[in-house]
């Protein structure tokens, strides 16, 4: 089965861009992790307390079907730097993954538009790559897939059941393909994935997530469009 990434500041921003999509794919019998930028220490350690809000979250995402989350302590965000490159792309050598999401690297806001570019350098060579904005007054994010989902949650943990059975019987079902064609194909319901040239606007359906690709060739190519 293909692996996903999704990359975020907090637990909550993933949370609000992202979760009808992740739960889409990990019923649909994707392995979806989740990486976690921390800025420093006492942030670290807000994770780590069971009364902290972002504690709770870290644990809605595997309510929603986040398999593991990957925290990234004392990520700096001050710049695109080797160091932050280095600590992303060590998920991602790991993980594997035939899609990426992460913020937009045109966001307004300074942590995600610097976990964003240093994201693209980590992610050299992933076929697929989707952007999400939080920011709805951001005019320069251009969303082209449109991912609209009414799902039961309850489904994701018997369809990580099936997939612990499976990679057990077949220890090779993990091996993802790295040519990236399969990453478009992660969204199973092709009819809950529209192409859509709208510009960005100011209100955004509760129930419709909307990311702009960053590489469109190989999702053309795929024959999604």
């Amino acid at each position: 089965m293909a692996n996903v990434v999704v990359i975020g500041c907090s637990p909550s921003d993933i949370l609000s861009a992202c979760q009808n999509t992740i739960t889409s794919l990990a019923i649909g019998g994707r392995t979806v992790y989740a990486v976690i930028a921390r800025s420093d220490e006492s942030e670290s350690a807000s994770y780590s307390s069971t009364l902290s809000p972002e504690a709770a979250n870290i644990s809605q995402l595997t309510a929603i079907g986040i398999n593991k989350t990957f925290p990234i302590d004392s990520f700096d965000f001050s710049a695109i730097t080797q160091a932050n490159a280095d600590a992303v792309n060590s998920v991602i050598k790991n993980v594997k993954p035939t899609l990426v999401i992460i913020p937009s690297w045109k966001s307004p806001n300074h942590k995600r538009k610097i976990l964003a570019r240093t994201s693209l350098i980590a992610c050299r060579g992933i076929g697929t790559i989707l952007m999400y904005e939080l920011d709805v007054n951001n005019t320069s994010f251009n969303p082209n897939i449109i991912f609209e989902a009414s799902v039961d949650r309850s489904l994701v943990q018997k369809q990580r059941a099936k997939n612990n059975n499976d990679s057990q019987e077949n220890p090779r079902a993990t091996i993802t393909n790295q040519d990236g064609i399969d990453d478009a194909e992660s969204f199973e319901n092709k009819s809950m994935l529209q192409h859509n040239g709208m510009k960005a606007t100011n209100s955004y359906e509760r129930m419709q997530e909307q990311f702009e690709s960053h590489r469109t060739l190989l999702l053309e190519e795929s024959g999604l469009f």
